[in-house]
C-alpha cells in the first residue's frame, strides 16, 4: 500500500501527452492548447477611437481647455481610414473603433461638446488631456507576444484572442478514449427491474460524466457480471481502441473479486494496488500495453474520490496539462464543528463550504456508499488519520464547484 501523493506521481510519470489535431474555433471549446500561441498582429493593429466623439488637432502640447473652439473638417467611421490629417484647432467627427487621424492629440466624447456655427466648429464642455479615449496600436497585444502556453484549457475568453488573431483554426490535444467497464452480478441498469438483492447500478453513469468532465471521449460503458470468463471477454472488447480503460469494483479479495487475476492473466502491467486513504484502499493502476488502467472499489463514493485523486489528473495529463496543475483549487476555511478520524488512513471528507461565512461542514453519511451526501458537497477535507480537530480550526479543503464535476 502506497501513499497518495507516491500514487499520482507514479500514474503521471506513465501518462504520455497525446498527439495535436488543428480543430475550427467553435469546435474548441473546452479543448487543451497543443502548442505555444503567439500574436501574429499587435491589437489594436492601429491607433483608434475608445468612443463616438470628435479627433482633436490640439493648440497645446498638453491639451485644450474647456470652452476651446475647433473647426470641424470631416467625419470618420470605423471601417474604412480617409486619411484625414488635422492641423492645431481642427476638430473631426469620429466613431468607435475608427482609425485616430494623423495630427490628432486627443479624443472627446461627443456628450461632452457642443456643436455651434451651424455644426461646423464645437466648443468643449470640459477640459481635454493629451491622449484622451484613443486607443493606442498594441496597446492590448504586441505582435510576437505569447499569448498561450501548451496546456491552456480553452474558454470564450481564450478562443475570442485567437479569433482576435484572425485564426479560423487552433492546434489542441487529442481528447483520451475512454472505456468503462463496470463489475458486479447484483447490478441493473437504471429503468430495469429489480430482483430482491439487487441494487441499480450507478458507477458507470458516473464515470463517463467525470471523464466528459476532463475532456475525454467515452467508447462504450460495458457491464460484466462476476464470472470470470464473460469478465475477460467484455475487458477485451473494451480495451480496444482506448487510451484508458476504467473498471469499477471487484478490486478486493474476495472469492468474487475476479478482475486482478483476469487483468494479470490479460498481460496486465501493474504499476501498484493498494492505497493509503480513505474511501478508496483499493485503488489498482497499471498498464495494459499503451493502455493506461484504473481499477476502482465498487462504492459510489470510493470512486468518485479515486477518480479525483488519481484518474481526473491523467486524463488531464493526456491532454497536455502540467503534473502540477492537476490539483483541484484550495482554499483556507474554519471548521463548522468538532471533527475526529480514529482510522489510521487520511479520509477523505465530503462537505458544505459556506463561502460567506467561511466555514466548511461535512454533509450527509461519510461512508463509501454515501451517494446522498457526496451529490449535495461542493468541497473536499483531507484529514489525516488518527487526528482531532476543533471546530473553528483553519483547515485547507479542495473545491467543487468552478469545475464541471
Amino acid at each position: 500500500m502506497i501513499e497518495e501523493q507516491e500514487a499520482r506521481r507514479r500514474i503521471l510519470d506513465r501518462i504520455c501527452v497525446l498527439p495535436a489535431e488543428r480543430v475550427l474555433l467553435r469546435e474548441a471549446q473546452s479543448r487543451f492548447v497543443a502548442e505555444r500561441l503567439c500574436a501574429r498582429l499587435s491589437i489594436p493593429p492601429f491607433d483608434n477611437s475608445a468612443v463616438d466623439g470628435f479627433a482633436l488637432g490640439l493648440r497645446d502640447e498638453a491639451g485644450a481647455a474647456a470652452g476651446e473652439r475647433f473647426r470641424v473638417v470631416g467625419e470618420q467611421a470605423a471601417g474604412v481610414d480617409r486619411r484625414f490629417r488635422l492641423t492645431a484647432g481642427e476638430a473631426l467627427r469620429i466613431f468607435t473603433g475608427a482609425p485616430i487621424p494623423e495630427g490628432s492629440g486627443a479624443v472627446q466624447m461627443q456628450e461632452e461638446t457642443d456643436l455651434v456655427a451651424g455644426g461646423e466648429e464645437l466648443v468643449l464642455r470640459n477640459s481635454v488631456e493629451r491622449g484622451d479615449f484613443i486607443r493606442r496600436r498594441g496597446g492590448d497585444v504586441i505582435e510576437g507576444e505569447v499569448l498561450l502556453e501548451p496546456g491552456r484549457r480553452l474558454g470564450p475568453r481564450q478562443l475570442a484572442l485567437i479569433a482576435s488573431q484572425g485564426c479560423r483554426e487552433v492546434a489542441v490535444a487529442r481528447r483520451p478514449r475512454v472505456s468503462v467497464v463496470v463489475t458486479g452480478s447484483e447490478l441493473r441498469a437504471p429503468g430495469e427491474n429489480l430482483a430482491e438483492g439487487e441494487i441499480f447500478e450507478t458507477n458507470g453513469v458516473q464515470l463517463e460524466a467525470l471523464c466528459l468532465a476532463a475532456g475525454a471521449v467515452i467508447l462504450g460503458v460495458h457491464h460484466a457480471g462476476d464470472d470470470p470468463l464473460r469478465l475477460r471477454r467484455t475487458l477485451e472488447e473494451a480495451a480496444e481502441g482506448c487510451d484508458a480503460l476504467l473498471i469499477s469494483g471487484g478490486m478486493s479479495v474476495g472469492s468474487h473479486d475476479h478482475v486482478r487475476p483476469v487483468l494479470e492473466a490479460m498481460g496486465l502491467d501493474q504499476v501498484f494496488w493498494g492505497v493509503n486513504l480513505k474511501p478508496g484502499k483499493p485503488f489498482l493502476f497499471g498498464l495494459l500495453g499503451s493502455r493506461a488502467v484504473f481499477g476502482f472499489p465498487g462504492n459510489p463514493v470510493s470512486v468518485f474520490v479515486c477518480f479525483l485523486r488519481f484518474c481526473f489528473p491523467a486524463l488531464l495529463r493526456f491532454q497536455g496539462v502540467a503534473s502540477e496543475e492537476t490539483e483541484l483549487p484550495e482554499v483556507s476555511c474554519r471548521l463548522a464543528v468538532d471533527l475526529e478520524n480514529r482510522g489510521p488512513r487520511p479520509h477523505w471528507l465530503r462537505g458544505v463550504h459556506d463561502r460567506e461565512r467561511g466555514l466548511f461542514r461535512p454533509v450527509g453519511l461519510q461512508a463509501s456508499h454515501g451517494a446522498g451526501g457526496l451529490s449535495g458537497s461542493n468541497a473536499l477535507l483531507r484529514m489525516p488519520g488518527g487526528s482531532k480537530w476543533a471546530g473553528g480550526s483553519e483547515v485547507r479543503i479542495q473545491l467543487l464547484e468552478g469545475w464541471p464535476l
